[in-house]
């Protein structure tokens, strides 16, 4: 689980150069851990490709954090996703039922 929060968290981070803002919250009703971020988003041709190993929209990316982040869920028993938010930013979600 740590990993999985060191790789989402530093995209985040990543995200949200010259400012903004990073929401971590943990929802026991939907069980759902959220972390938010206020940057730019994700674009749709990027979002295809998301947990793709090896693929980076980023200059110097690898492409592994999110392909990790996958498997360590998955074999937790855990769903994941990565999408937009409608107030702009991205929302990554752990479901953990």
């Amino acid at each position: 689980m740590e990993q999985i929060l060191v790789n989402v968290i530093k995209n985040a981070v990543e995200a949200i150069t010259g400012g903004g803002e990073i929401t971590i919250a943990l929802d026991s009703v939907n069980h759902q851990l959220r972390i938010e971020d206020s940057g730019k988003g994700i674009l749709p041709e990027v979002e295809k490709k998301l947990f793709t190993p090896f693929y980076s929209s980023k200059k110097n990316g690898q492409g592994i954090g999110l392909t990790v982040a996958r498997e360590i869920a998955h074999k937790h028993g855990f769903g994941i996703s990565l999408t937009n938010r409608r107030e702009g930013g991205a929302v990554f979600t752990l479901l953990l039922k």
